[in-house]
Protein backbone atom coordinates (compact mmCIF):
# COMPACT_ATOMS: atom_id res chain seq x y z
CA UNK A 1 0.00 0.00 0.00
CA UNK A 2 1.04 3.59 -0.38
CA UNK A 3 1.37 5.82 2.09
CA UNK A 4 -1.87 7.04 1.22
CA UNK A 5 -3.73 4.07 1.79
CA UNK A 6 -3.46 2.48 5.47
CA UNK A 7 -4.64 -0.93 7.47
CA UNK A 8 -7.39 0.75 9.76
CA UNK A 9 -9.01 -1.39 12.39
CA UNK A 10 -12.38 -1.05 13.37
CA UNK A 11 -14.97 -2.22 16.28
CA UNK A 12 -17.99 -2.62 15.39
CA UNK A 13 -20.52 -3.23 18.42
CA UNK A 14 -22.16 -6.39 16.85
CA UNK A 15 -20.00 -7.68 14.52
CA UNK A 16 -16.77 -7.03 16.03
CA UNK A 17 -13.48 -6.09 14.68
CA UNK A 18 -12.70 -5.78 10.94
CA UNK A 19 -9.51 -4.59 9.06
CA UNK A 20 -10.20 -2.07 6.31
CA UNK A 21 -8.12 0.72 4.77
CA UNK A 22 -7.49 4.11 5.30
CA UNK A 23 -7.70 6.19 2.21
CA UNK A 24 -6.37 9.59 2.77
CA UNK A 25 -6.83 10.25 5.93
CA UNK A 26 -10.59 10.81 5.30
CA UNK A 27 -12.08 7.72 4.36
CA UNK A 28 -11.98 3.99 4.85
CA UNK A 29 -12.91 1.00 3.05
CA UNK A 30 -14.03 -2.53 3.95
CA UNK A 31 -14.68 -5.12 1.13
CA UNK A 32 -15.94 -8.64 0.79
CA UNK A 33 -18.09 -8.19 4.27
CA UNK A 34 -20.46 -11.62 3.84
CA UNK A 35 -24.19 -10.14 4.45
CA UNK A 36 -25.43 -14.28 3.61
CA UNK A 37 -25.02 -17.50 3.63
CA UNK A 38 -26.32 -20.07 0.97
CA UNK A 39 -27.54 -23.27 2.70
CA UNK A 40 -27.65 -24.76 -0.89
CA UNK A 41 -28.09 -24.33 -4.69
CA UNK A 42 -31.08 -23.24 -5.25
CA UNK A 43 -32.08 -22.17 -1.80
CA UNK A 44 -32.95 -19.17 -0.45
CA UNK A 45 -29.64 -17.35 0.80
CA UNK A 46 -30.15 -16.17 4.99
CA UNK A 47 -28.88 -13.03 6.43
CA UNK A 48 -25.69 -13.17 8.36
CA UNK A 49 -25.14 -12.23 12.13
CA UNK A 50 -21.68 -12.49 12.37
CA UNK A 51 -18.61 -12.58 10.57
CA UNK A 52 -16.67 -15.71 9.85
CA UNK A 53 -13.23 -14.42 11.69
CA UNK A 54 -12.75 -12.03 13.90
CA UNK A 55 -10.57 -9.55 13.16
CA UNK A 56 -12.13 -9.99 9.66
CA UNK A 57 -9.66 -9.21 6.77
CA UNK A 58 -11.63 -6.83 4.72
CA UNK A 59 -8.81 -5.36 2.03
CA UNK A 60 -9.26 -7.25 -0.23
CA UNK A 61 -12.97 -7.91 -2.92
CA UNK A 62 -15.00 -10.32 -1.84
CA UNK A 63 -15.51 -13.27 -4.38
CA UNK A 64 -17.96 -12.70 -6.68
CA UNK A 65 -20.91 -15.47 -8.47
CA UNK A 66 -19.62 -17.97 -11.05
CA UNK A 67 -20.53 -16.30 -14.07
CA UNK A 68 -19.13 -16.37 -17.92
CA UNK A 69 -16.45 -13.88 -18.97
CA UNK A 70 -17.71 -10.73 -20.27
CA UNK A 71 -15.55 -8.27 -20.15
CA UNK A 72 -16.30 -4.47 -19.48
CA UNK A 73 -15.14 -2.41 -22.34
CA UNK A 74 -11.81 -1.53 -22.25
CA UNK A 75 -12.81 2.58 -21.45
CA UNK A 76 -9.18 3.42 -20.27
CA UNK A 77 -5.62 2.19 -19.53
CA UNK A 78 -2.57 3.92 -17.47
CA UNK A 79 -1.13 3.79 -14.31
CA UNK A 80 -2.94 4.30 -10.66
CA UNK A 81 -2.27 8.06 -9.34
CA UNK A 82 -0.20 8.20 -6.16
CA UNK A 83 -3.65 7.72 -4.05
CA UNK A 84 -5.03 4.90 -6.03
CA UNK A 85 -5.82 1.03 -4.44
CA UNK A 86 -4.36 -1.76 -6.34
CA UNK A 87 -6.49 -4.82 -5.53
CA UNK A 88 -6.86 -8.49 -6.84
CA UNK A 89 -9.39 -9.60 -9.46
CA UNK A 90 -12.05 -11.14 -7.66
CA UNK A 91 -12.34 -14.43 -7.03
CA UNK A 92 -15.32 -16.56 -7.96
CA UNK A 93 -17.13 -18.71 -5.40
CA UNK A 94 -20.47 -19.87 -5.43
CA UNK A 95 -21.64 -19.98 -1.68
CA UNK A 96 -19.18 -17.13 -0.25
CA UNK A 97 -20.79 -15.05 -3.47
CA UNK A 98 -22.90 -13.07 -0.99
CA UNK A 99 -20.62 -10.32 0.19
CA UNK A 100 -20.55 -5.72 0.21
CA UNK A 101 -17.93 -3.02 0.16
CA UNK A 102 -18.44 -0.17 2.60
CA UNK A 103 -16.95 3.16 1.69
CA UNK A 104 -17.78 5.62 4.86
CA UNK A 105 -16.03 8.79 6.13
CA UNK A 106 -13.59 8.07 8.90
CA UNK A 107 -15.15 10.72 11.01
CA UNK A 108 -18.77 8.56 11.09
CA UNK A 109 -16.51 5.52 12.46
CA UNK A 110 -14.78 7.75 15.47
CA UNK A 111 -18.84 8.26 16.88
CA UNK A 112 -20.95 5.84 15.02
CA UNK A 113 -23.47 6.34 17.58
CA UNK A 114 -23.92 9.96 16.81
CA UNK A 115 -23.30 10.45 13.16
CA UNK A 116 -26.50 8.90 11.34
CA UNK A 117 -25.43 9.44 7.87
CA UNK A 118 -27.49 8.80 4.89
CA UNK A 119 -26.76 5.81 3.54
CA UNK A 120 -26.35 4.67 -1.02
CA UNK A 121 -26.89 1.13 -2.02
CA UNK A 122 -25.31 0.31 -4.80
CA UNK A 123 -26.36 -2.56 -7.09
CA UNK A 124 -24.64 -3.59 -9.90
CA UNK A 125 -25.86 -4.34 -13.36
CA UNK A 126 -24.98 -7.16 -15.71
CA UNK A 127 -28.10 -8.18 -17.53
CA UNK A 128 -28.35 -10.97 -14.56
CA UNK A 129 -25.98 -12.74 -16.18
CA UNK A 130 -22.92 -11.03 -14.55
CA UNK A 131 -21.46 -8.34 -13.10
CA UNK A 132 -19.82 -7.90 -9.30
CA UNK A 133 -19.62 -4.77 -6.95
CA UNK A 134 -15.70 -5.55 -7.31
CA UNK A 135 -15.29 -5.64 -11.92
CA UNK A 136 -12.44 -3.47 -12.82
CA UNK A 137 -10.94 -2.19 -15.84
CA UNK A 138 -7.57 -1.25 -16.30
CA UNK A 139 -6.76 -2.19 -12.75
CA UNK A 140 -9.31 0.23 -11.12
CA UNK A 141 -12.83 -0.86 -9.71
CA UNK A 142 -15.64 0.88 -11.73
CA UNK A 143 -17.91 0.99 -8.62
CA UNK A 144 -14.71 2.30 -5.76
CA UNK A 145 -16.92 4.89 -4.52
CA UNK A 146 -13.77 6.91 -2.64
CA UNK A 147 -14.56 9.78 -4.79
CA UNK A 148 -18.03 10.03 -4.44
CA UNK A 149 -18.01 9.62 -0.70
CA UNK A 150 -14.59 12.51 -0.57
CA UNK A 151 -17.15 14.35 -2.74
CA UNK A 152 -20.15 14.24 -0.01
CA UNK A 153 -17.40 15.43 2.80
CA UNK A 154 -16.46 18.66 0.58
CA UNK A 155 -20.09 19.09 0.20
CA UNK A 156 -20.38 18.77 3.79
CA UNK A 157 -23.23 16.28 2.99
CA UNK A 158 -21.78 12.74 4.47
CA UNK A 159 -22.61 9.59 3.22
CA UNK A 160 -22.25 5.67 3.27
CA UNK A 161 -21.98 4.19 -0.18
CA UNK A 162 -22.46 0.58 -0.14
CA UNK A 163 -22.26 -2.00 -2.90
CA UNK A 164 -23.13 -5.43 -2.98
CA UNK A 165 -23.33 -8.96 -4.70
CA UNK A 166 -25.84 -10.87 -5.67
CA UNK A 167 -26.07 -14.42 -7.33
CA UNK A 168 -26.41 -14.12 -11.42
CA UNK A 169 -27.14 -16.22 -14.19
CA UNK A 170 -28.60 -20.06 -13.59
CA UNK A 171 -27.88 -19.90 -9.77
CA UNK A 172 -29.58 -16.66 -8.91
CA UNK A 173 -32.57 -16.51 -11.80
CA UNK A 174 -32.75 -20.53 -12.93
CA UNK A 175 -36.45 -21.48 -12.92
CA UNK A 176 -39.10 -24.24 -13.05
CA UNK A 177 -41.61 -26.51 -11.26
CA UNK A 178 -39.03 -28.69 -9.79
CA UNK A 179 -37.28 -25.67 -8.17
CA UNK A 180 -40.53 -24.58 -7.06
CA UNK A 181 -41.27 -27.52 -5.04
CA UNK A 182 -37.76 -27.20 -3.60
CA UNK A 183 -38.25 -24.20 -2.59
CA UNK A 184 -41.98 -24.38 -0.91
CA UNK A 185 -40.17 -27.49 0.41
CA UNK A 186 -38.69 -25.48 2.87
CA UNK A 187 -41.07 -22.73 3.38
CA UNK A 188 -38.81 -20.23 1.75
CA UNK A 189 -39.84 -17.73 -1.31
CA UNK A 190 -39.32 -19.51 -4.87
CA UNK A 191 -37.26 -18.48 -7.64
CA UNK A 192 -35.43 -14.97 -7.60
CA UNK A 193 -32.16 -16.30 -6.38
CA UNK A 194 -30.74 -13.07 -6.87
CA UNK A 195 -33.51 -10.17 -6.03
CA UNK A 196 -33.96 -12.12 -2.97
CA UNK A 197 -30.22 -11.70 -2.37
CA UNK A 198 -30.32 -8.07 -3.20
CA UNK A 199 -33.11 -7.76 -0.05
CA UNK A 200 -31.02 -9.83 2.60
CA UNK A 201 -28.40 -7.29 1.72
CA UNK A 202 -30.67 -4.52 2.20
CA UNK A 203 -31.78 -6.41 5.46
CA UNK A 204 -28.10 -6.75 6.66
CA UNK A 205 -27.79 -2.86 6.07
CA UNK A 206 -31.00 -2.19 8.32
CA UNK A 207 -29.09 -4.14 11.13
CA UNK A 208 -25.66 -3.11 11.23
CA UNK A 209 -25.00 0.30 9.19
CA UNK A 210 -25.74 2.12 12.45
CA UNK A 211 -23.25 0.51 13.69
CA UNK A 212 -20.80 2.27 11.10
CA UNK A 213 -21.93 5.35 11.75
CA UNK A 214 -25.16 5.30 8.97
CA UNK A 215 -28.82 5.89 9.06
CA UNK A 216 -30.75 2.62 8.85
CA UNK A 217 -34.32 4.91 8.52
CA UNK A 218 -32.29 6.79 5.43
CA UNK A 219 -31.55 4.72 3.16
CA UNK A 220 -31.61 4.93 -0.87
CA UNK A 221 -30.73 2.29 -3.37
CA UNK A 222 -29.58 2.89 -6.63
CA UNK A 223 -28.25 0.74 -10.09
CA UNK A 224 -28.05 0.87 -13.76
CA UNK A 225 -29.02 -1.78 -16.45
CA UNK A 226 -29.84 -4.66 -14.54
CA UNK A 227 -29.24 -3.25 -11.68
CA UNK A 228 -31.53 -0.20 -12.24
CA UNK A 229 -34.54 -3.40 -12.96
CA UNK A 230 -33.31 -4.48 -9.69
CA UNK A 231 -34.22 -1.44 -7.93
CA UNK A 232 -37.36 -1.17 -9.81
CA UNK A 233 -38.50 -4.68 -8.92
CA UNK A 234 -37.34 -3.97 -5.08
CA UNK A 235 -39.30 -0.44 -4.51
CA UNK A 236 -42.75 -3.14 -4.98
CA UNK A 237 -41.43 -5.37 -2.62
CA UNK A 238 -43.03 -5.73 0.72
CA UNK A 239 -41.43 -4.45 4.28
CA UNK A 240 -38.47 -2.36 2.14
CA UNK A 241 -35.74 -1.54 4.01
CA UNK A 242 -35.22 1.54 2.01
CA UNK A 243 -36.82 5.29 1.78
CA UNK A 244 -35.73 5.96 -2.12
CA UNK A 245 -34.58 4.64 -5.31
CA UNK A 246 -32.74 5.73 -8.44
CA UNK A 247 -33.37 3.45 -11.26
CA UNK A 248 -30.42 4.10 -14.06
CA UNK A 249 -31.01 2.48 -17.76
CA UNK A 250 -33.36 0.33 -16.13
CA UNK A 251 -36.75 -0.47 -14.97
CA UNK A 252 -39.06 -3.41 -14.70
CA UNK A 253 -40.33 -3.01 -18.32
CA UNK A 254 -36.42 -3.58 -19.56
CA UNK A 255 -36.72 -7.18 -18.18
CA UNK A 256 -40.51 -7.72 -16.88
CA UNK A 257 -41.24 -11.41 -15.45
CA UNK A 258 -41.40 -13.93 -17.47
CA UNK A 259 -44.24 -17.05 -17.74
CA UNK A 260 -43.19 -19.93 -15.96
CA UNK A 261 -43.53 -21.64 -19.43
CA UNK A 262 -40.42 -19.11 -20.86
CA UNK A 263 -38.41 -20.02 -17.50
CA UNK A 264 -38.73 -23.96 -18.24
CA UNK A 265 -37.49 -23.88 -21.83
CA UNK A 266 -34.27 -22.79 -20.49
CA UNK A 267 -34.40 -24.62 -17.86
CA UNK A 268 -35.12 -27.71 -19.51
CA UNK A 269 -31.99 -26.14 -22.32
CA UNK A 270 -29.99 -25.96 -19.59
CA UNK A 271 -30.83 -29.61 -17.99
CA UNK A 272 -29.60 -31.26 -21.17
CA UNK A 273 -26.54 -29.27 -21.59
CA UNK A 274 -25.38 -30.88 -18.23
CA UNK A 275 -26.50 -33.91 -18.77
CA UNK A 276 -29.13 -34.59 -16.21
CA UNK A 277 -32.19 -32.38 -13.83
CA UNK A 278 -30.99 -31.54 -10.81
CA UNK A 279 -33.17 -31.63 -7.99
CA UNK A 280 -35.01 -28.46 -7.91
CA UNK A 281 -37.95 -26.39 -8.83
CA UNK A 282 -39.64 -23.39 -10.63
CA UNK A 283 -39.32 -19.27 -10.12
CA UNK A 284 -42.39 -18.21 -11.22
CA UNK A 285 -42.73 -15.11 -12.80
CA UNK A 286 -42.16 -12.69 -10.51
CA UNK A 287 -43.95 -9.07 -9.11
CA UNK A 288 -46.45 -8.71 -11.94
CA UNK A 289 -48.11 -6.25 -10.32
CA UNK A 290 -46.91 -2.66 -11.15
CA UNK A 291 -50.43 -2.07 -11.96
CA UNK A 292 -51.67 -2.40 -8.42
CA UNK A 293 -48.78 -0.33 -6.45
CA UNK A 294 -50.16 1.92 -3.69
CA UNK A 295 -47.07 2.74 -2.14
CA UNK A 296 -43.83 2.87 -3.48
CA UNK A 297 -40.42 5.01 -2.31
CA UNK A 298 -39.83 8.03 -4.05
CA UNK A 299 -37.75 7.23 -7.16
CA UNK A 300 -35.71 8.62 -9.39
CA UNK A 301 -35.80 7.16 -13.45
CA UNK A 302 -33.90 8.16 -16.34
CA UNK A 303 -31.69 6.92 -19.54
CA UNK A 304 -28.64 7.51 -21.66
CA UNK A 305 -28.96 9.68 -24.75
CA UNK A 306 -27.20 6.63 -26.97
CA UNK A 307 -28.67 3.32 -25.14
CA UNK A 308 -28.51 2.19 -29.05
CA UNK A 309 -24.40 1.68 -28.56
CA UNK A 310 -26.04 -1.13 -26.38
CA UNK A 311 -27.85 -2.59 -29.22
CA UNK A 312 -25.07 -1.74 -31.88
CA UNK A 313 -22.96 -4.20 -30.12
CA UNK A 314 -25.30 -7.01 -29.80
CA UNK A 315 -26.08 -6.74 -33.49
CA UNK A 316 -22.64 -6.52 -34.49
CA UNK A 317 -19.93 -7.97 -35.25
CA UNK A 318 -17.38 -9.30 -32.22
CA UNK A 319 -14.81 -6.40 -32.96
CA UNK A 320 -16.94 -3.70 -32.49
CA UNK A 321 -16.06 -2.40 -29.48
CA UNK A 322 -12.45 -1.93 -30.78
CA UNK A 323 -13.32 -0.97 -34.05
CA UNK A 324 -13.92 2.39 -35.92
CA UNK A 325 -17.65 3.11 -35.90
CA UNK A 326 -18.02 3.65 -39.50
CA UNK A 327 -16.29 -0.07 -40.03
CA UNK A 328 -18.47 -1.80 -38.00
CA UNK A 329 -20.44 -4.25 -39.78
CA UNK A 330 -23.46 -6.23 -38.33
CA UNK A 331 -24.37 -10.01 -37.41
CA UNK A 332 -25.86 -12.41 -39.67
CA UNK A 333 -29.78 -11.68 -40.13
CA UNK A 334 -30.91 -14.69 -38.33
CA UNK A 335 -28.65 -14.04 -35.01
CA UNK A 336 -30.27 -10.23 -35.20
CA UNK A 337 -33.84 -11.47 -35.58
CA UNK A 338 -32.87 -13.79 -32.49
CA UNK A 339 -31.70 -11.32 -30.41
CA UNK A 340 -34.26 -8.78 -31.09
CA UNK A 341 -37.00 -11.00 -30.81
CA UNK A 342 -35.23 -12.34 -27.19
CA UNK A 343 -35.06 -8.27 -26.10
CA UNK A 344 -38.66 -7.36 -27.13
CA UNK A 345 -40.59 -10.69 -26.06
CA UNK A 346 -38.41 -9.77 -22.43
CA UNK A 347 -40.35 -6.35 -22.25
CA UNK A 348 -43.19 -5.95 -19.88
CA UNK A 349 -44.39 -2.68 -21.79
CA UNK A 350 -45.66 -5.31 -24.59
CA UNK A 351 -46.97 -7.87 -23.21
CA UNK A 352 -49.85 -7.85 -25.47
CA UNK A 353 -47.70 -7.08 -28.29
CA UNK A 354 -45.14 -9.58 -27.74
CA UNK A 355 -45.77 -11.60 -31.10
CA UNK A 356 -46.14 -9.04 -33.38
CA UNK A 357 -44.23 -6.42 -32.77
CA UNK A 358 -42.70 -4.47 -34.57
CA UNK A 359 -44.06 -6.65 -37.61
CA UNK A 360 -47.69 -5.24 -37.30
CA UNK A 361 -47.22 -1.90 -36.06
CA UNK A 362 -46.56 0.40 -39.83
CA UNK A 363 -46.51 4.04 -37.80
CA UNK A 364 -43.27 2.36 -35.64
CA UNK A 365 -41.86 1.04 -38.53
CA UNK A 366 -42.11 3.76 -40.61
CA UNK A 367 -40.37 6.01 -37.66
CA UNK A 368 -37.63 3.82 -37.43
CA UNK A 369 -37.07 3.37 -40.95
CA UNK A 370 -36.99 -0.37 -41.17
CA UNK A 371 -38.94 -0.85 -44.07
CA UNK A 372 -36.52 -2.32 -46.07
CA UNK A 373 -35.38 -4.35 -42.99
CA UNK A 374 -37.78 -6.25 -41.25
CA UNK A 375 -36.56 -9.87 -42.26
CA UNK A 376 -33.12 -8.35 -43.09
CA UNK A 377 -32.50 -6.19 -40.22
CA UNK A 378 -28.70 -5.92 -41.42
CA UNK A 379 -29.72 -3.63 -44.02
CA UNK A 380 -31.11 -1.19 -41.05
CA UNK A 381 -28.94 -2.88 -37.90
CA UNK A 382 -28.61 0.68 -36.75
CA UNK A 383 -31.95 1.72 -36.69
CA UNK A 384 -33.28 -2.23 -35.09
CA UNK A 385 -30.85 -1.25 -32.44
CA UNK A 386 -32.22 1.64 -32.10
CA UNK A 387 -35.66 0.48 -31.77
CA UNK A 388 -34.93 -2.37 -29.43
CA UNK A 389 -33.13 -0.36 -27.09
CA UNK A 390 -35.35 2.28 -26.97
CA UNK A 391 -38.04 -0.02 -25.88
CA UNK A 392 -35.90 -1.53 -23.21
CA UNK A 393 -34.59 1.16 -21.63
CA UNK A 394 -35.31 4.99 -22.88
CA UNK A 395 -39.30 4.35 -23.60
CA UNK A 396 -39.77 2.00 -20.46
CA UNK A 397 -37.84 4.66 -18.41
CA UNK A 398 -41.05 6.69 -19.07
CA UNK A 399 -43.59 4.28 -19.39
CA UNK A 400 -42.35 3.21 -15.60
CA UNK A 401 -42.96 6.54 -14.32
CA UNK A 402 -46.12 7.36 -16.15
CA UNK A 403 -47.56 4.20 -14.21
CA UNK A 404 -46.11 5.20 -10.63
CA UNK A 405 -47.19 8.86 -11.13
CA UNK A 406 -50.99 6.85 -11.75
CA UNK A 407 -50.63 4.18 -9.54
CA UNK A 408 -49.07 5.64 -6.67
CA UNK A 409 -49.60 9.24 -6.59
CA UNK A 410 -48.35 9.78 -3.47
CA UNK A 411 -44.98 9.02 -4.11
CA UNK A 412 -42.49 10.99 -6.23
CA UNK A 413 -41.10 10.30 -9.48
CA UNK A 414 -38.33 12.26 -10.84
CA UNK A 415 -37.07 11.76 -14.81
CA UNK A 416 -33.65 12.85 -16.47
CA UNK A 417 -31.92 11.86 -19.67
CA UNK A 418 -28.41 11.32 -19.41
CA UNK A 419 -26.64 13.42 -22.33
CA UNK A 420 -23.25 13.75 -21.07
CA UNK A 421 -20.75 11.81 -22.94
CA UNK A 422 -18.08 9.62 -23.26
CA UNK A 423 -14.37 11.35 -22.94
CA UNK A 424 -12.16 7.60 -22.93
CA UNK A 425 -10.81 7.38 -25.98
CA UNK A 426 -9.99 3.69 -25.91
CA UNK A 427 -13.13 2.06 -26.62
CA UNK A 428 -13.75 4.31 -30.18
CA UNK A 429 -17.22 2.46 -30.88
CA UNK A 430 -18.40 4.59 -27.13
CA UNK A 431 -16.07 7.27 -27.46
CA UNK A 432 -18.19 10.60 -27.70
CA UNK A 433 -21.39 9.04 -26.73
CA UNK A 434 -23.97 9.22 -23.81
CA UNK A 435 -23.40 5.53 -23.72
CA UNK A 436 -25.53 2.79 -21.97
CA UNK A 437 -23.77 2.74 -18.24
CA UNK A 438 -22.14 6.20 -18.95
CA UNK A 439 -23.31 7.71 -15.51
CA UNK A 440 -21.73 5.36 -13.29
CA UNK A 441 -18.32 6.90 -14.44
CA UNK A 442 -19.51 9.81 -13.82
CA UNK A 443 -20.68 9.41 -10.25
CA UNK A 444 -17.74 7.21 -9.19
CA UNK A 445 -15.12 8.98 -11.08
CA UNK A 446 -12.31 6.68 -10.79
CA UNK A 447 -10.68 7.42 -13.68
CA UNK A 448 -10.39 10.93 -13.83
CA UNK A 449 -6.74 11.14 -14.20
CA UNK A 450 -6.46 9.23 -17.75
CA UNK A 451 -9.63 12.12 -19.29
CA UNK A 452 -7.35 13.54 -22.26
CA UNK A 453 -7.22 17.15 -21.44
CA UNK A 454 -9.76 18.70 -23.80
CA UNK A 455 -12.76 16.97 -22.45
CA UNK A 456 -11.41 17.40 -18.40
CA UNK A 457 -13.30 20.67 -17.78
CA UNK A 458 -16.52 19.16 -19.18
CA UNK A 459 -16.09 15.83 -17.26
CA UNK A 460 -15.63 18.16 -13.75
CA UNK A 461 -18.75 19.87 -14.59
CA UNK A 462 -20.88 17.03 -15.25
CA UNK A 463 -19.06 14.51 -12.14
CA UNK A 464 -19.69 17.93 -9.52
CA UNK A 465 -23.75 17.72 -11.21
CA UNK A 466 -23.93 14.53 -11.08
CA UNK A 467 -22.55 13.82 -7.24
CA UNK A 468 -24.57 16.31 -6.16
CA UNK A 469 -27.67 15.32 -7.46
CA UNK A 470 -27.70 11.67 -6.04
CA UNK A 471 -25.86 12.71 -3.16
CA UNK A 472 -28.77 15.42 -2.35
CA UNK A 473 -31.49 12.47 -3.31
CA UNK A 474 -29.60 10.23 -0.78
CA UNK A 475 -30.35 12.96 1.70
CA UNK A 476 -33.73 13.39 1.15
CA UNK A 477 -33.91 16.36 -1.05
CA UNK A 478 -35.63 16.87 -4.18
CA UNK A 479 -33.08 17.70 -6.92
CA UNK A 480 -35.60 19.08 -9.46
CA UNK A 481 -39.43 18.94 -10.26
CA UNK A 482 -42.01 16.10 -10.12
CA UNK A 483 -42.73 14.39 -13.06
CA UNK A 484 -46.28 14.81 -14.21
CA UNK A 485 -48.47 13.09 -16.77
CA UNK A 486 -51.27 15.10 -18.45
CA UNK A 487 -54.90 14.84 -16.86
CA UNK A 488 -56.69 13.10 -19.71
CA UNK A 489 -54.55 10.44 -19.36
CA UNK A 490 -52.48 10.30 -22.94
CA UNK A 491 -48.95 9.89 -22.80
CA UNK A 492 -47.87 13.04 -24.65
CA UNK A 493 -44.27 14.08 -24.34
CA UNK A 494 -45.10 17.78 -25.15
CA UNK A 495 -46.54 17.75 -21.76
CA UNK A 496 -45.39 15.31 -20.04
CA UNK A 497 -42.39 16.52 -17.36
CA UNK A 498 -40.37 18.45 -16.42
CA UNK A 499 -36.75 16.42 -17.09
CA UNK A 500 -33.38 17.17 -15.92
CA UNK A 501 -31.02 16.95 -18.82
CA UNK A 502 -27.19 15.90 -17.48
CA UNK A 503 -24.86 17.17 -20.18
CA UNK A 504 -21.31 17.89 -20.56
CA UNK A 505 -20.02 20.29 -18.40
CA UNK A 506 -23.23 19.77 -16.04
CA UNK A 507 -24.79 23.13 -17.52
CA UNK A 508 -28.14 22.02 -18.92
CA UNK A 509 -30.55 21.30 -16.42
CA UNK A 510 -34.60 21.02 -16.03
CA UNK A 511 -36.36 20.93 -19.25
CA UNK A 512 -40.27 21.47 -19.11
CA UNK A 513 -40.92 18.78 -21.51
CA UNK A 514 -39.86 15.25 -22.96
CA UNK A 515 -39.93 16.99 -26.02
CA UNK A 516 -37.68 19.88 -25.38
CA UNK A 517 -35.16 17.03 -23.30
CA UNK A 518 -35.29 15.07 -26.34
CA UNK A 519 -32.98 15.45 -29.74
CA UNK A 520 -34.83 16.15 -33.12
CA UNK A 521 -36.36 12.95 -34.07
CA UNK A 522 -37.10 11.00 -31.54
CA UNK A 523 -40.36 12.30 -30.32
CA UNK A 524 -41.75 10.98 -33.75
CA UNK A 525 -39.93 7.65 -33.09
CA UNK A 526 -41.32 7.70 -29.22
CA UNK A 527 -44.97 8.59 -29.99
CA UNK A 528 -45.53 5.59 -32.68
CA UNK A 529 -44.41 3.11 -29.66
CA UNK A 530 -45.83 4.95 -27.28
CA UNK A 531 -49.38 4.83 -29.24
CA UNK A 532 -48.98 1.01 -29.19
CA UNK A 533 -48.28 0.53 -25.70
CA UNK A 534 -51.61 2.40 -25.18
CA UNK A 535 -54.10 1.05 -27.55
Amino acid sequence: MTSYNKRFQFNHEVLGDIIGIARREDVVQFRGIPFASIPARFRQSIVATSLPATPFDATKPGPACPQIDAPYPAWWEGPLPDYGLSLALPEQDEFKCLNLNLTIPRQALDKPHTSKLPVLVFIHGGGFIGGSNSVQVGGREIYDAYNLVSTSLALQKELIVVCINYRVGPLGFLASTQLEALNKKHGEPVGNYGLHDQRQALEWVSKHIAGFGGNPDNVTIQGTSAGGVSCHFQSVFPQRKFQRAICASGTIPTLAAQPLEEHSIYFDSLCQQIGGIPQGGDAVAFLHILSTIQDAPDIIMGSCANENEFGEVLFGSDDIRTVNPADARPRPDNIILEKAEHLLGANGMLTTQRKSFPFSHPSVIQAYGIENALQQPSKAWRSWAQLVTDCAFRIAAVYSAVAHCRNSPASTVLLYDFQATNPYEKSPHFHGKANHGINDLYLFNVAEDLVPERYLQDWRGTVAQVQSVWIDFCHGKLPWGRFKVSSDGKLDLKTMGPVFVFSNGGGKGVEETLEEALSPGFPEKWNAVLDVVQN
